[in-house]
């Protein structure tokens, strides 16, 4: 009985994490950023341009074993509209309010470890 409430738990669980990535069907435009990096001082910057009315469905995940990672998405005014969390996995969306440019920013201070960040846009 145990084993069969344990293999109920884990085909739940991967059934939660699998709605971030499948649980969206209409998608029209795909993008991954990630890396494993040591010692990683910069920034990678994808800019994108959105419509209103587009939603984005991001999935992310980050280990940090030192240093200091950011993981961001703004507006074309720099407006900050997402801070990702880091040394977790997660997803969430946000549709788009008005046209415009917008971008991920990822940033690393003297960084070790490892990232990924993808998103769909969902579109009219």
């Amino acid at each position: 009985m145990k084993r069969v409430i344990s293999s109920i738990g884990i085909i739940l669980m991967m059934v939660g994490l699998a709605s971030c990535t499948f649980g969206h069907t209409r998608s029209e435009s795909t993008a991954i950023m990630s890396a494993t990096s040591t010692e990683w001082s910069a920034f990678k910057r994808t800019d994108m341009s959105l419509e209103a009315g587009q939603k984005l469905i991001f999935d992310y995940t980050s280990t940090v074993k030192s240093g200091q990672l950011m993981m961001k998405f703004f507006d074309a005014s720099g407006n900050l509209l997402i801070d990702f969390g880091v040394g977790t996995a997660d997803c969430c969306d946000i549709t788009i309010q008005e046209d415009g440019g917008y971008y991920v920013l990822i940033t690393g201070d003297d960084f070790d470890g490892d990232y990924k960040l993808s998103w769909a846009i969902e579109g009219l």
